[in-house]
């Protein structure tokens, strides 16, 4: 019965050949080439690690497996007497890409993962810096070239003032000047204008609220007199009885 074992890598490689492709798959601390892409490879630990799985073999000296090159040694015959091979048996990946176990202890890996984790951080850290720099120089050559800009068009003004003689200079003063005087007499006819028409409104109004606050006196005071004699009246009827 074929036993499965599980090898977990965590980096592949190409390699081109001129008449086919095969990839290679590397260790990512060591770099050695531990198998190709013939096997059953599946992602893992998400899609991090790649789990590949292989199978127990048998090997002689001469590396000659049958079950690799398809023969039948039930289907041969037996070896010729006196012949002695030694058989090895093992995983088929392990022994196709003549692995070894590896030297790094398990905290040799754990140091080794914290200096890549620190690696990264720190490429991380110099990126974001990077960027971050790129945009603040990226700001201040904007501002530089818009003062420039404004710098030019005040050069461009004052070379365009300078080609004026004073003559023609105190001129254009002087009609801006009527003008802006013009422009303020007629806002201020315009105001004295509003003012008079909104005292007249107030004045009329005032007046006929004048003349109805005193017909309503009138009122009240016949209303007042009629009350009185009806009054009188009920006092005398109320006598008589």
């Amino acid at each position: 019965m074929l036993a499965p074992s599980s090898v977990l890598l965590l980096r592949q490689h190409r390699l081109l050949l001129p008449a086919s492709i095969m990839i290679i798959y590397k260790d990512l601390i060591s770099h050695d080439e531990m198998f190709s892409h013939i096997y059953k490879i599946q992602a893992i630990a998400n899609r991090l690690c790649l789990e590949v799985e292989g199978k127990m073999v048998s090997s002689t000296e001469d590396n000659i497996d049958d079950s690799l090159i398809g023969g039948n040694a039930s289907a041969e015959g037996p070896e010729g007497k006196g012949t002695k091979s030694t058989v090895i048996t093992g995983v088929d990946i392990v022994m196709n890409h003549h692995l070894q176990e590896t030297n790094f202890t398990k905290e040799a890996y754990k140091n080794c993962g914290k200096k890549s984790s620190a690696g990264l951080e720190s490429d991380t850290y110099d990126l974001r810096y990077g960027k971050f720099r790129g945009k603040i120089i990226q700001k201040v050559h904007e501002e530089k070239v818009t003062e420039l800009q404004v710098q030019i068009q005040y050069a461009q003004i004052s070379m365009e003032m300078d080609m004026f003689s004073k003559s023609n200079l105190s001129a254009m003063l002087k009609d801006i000047r009527a003008q802006y005087e013009k422009l303020a007499a007629k806002n201020m006819q315009n105001a004295e204008e509003w003012y008079k028409s909104c005292f007249t409104m107030l004045t009329k109004s005032t007046a006929k609220n004048t003349y109805g606050v005193h017909a309503t006196k009138e009122e009240v005071s016949e209303s007042r007199f009629l009350l009185k004699a009806k009054t009188l009246e009920i006092k005398a009827c109320q006598g008589m009885n």
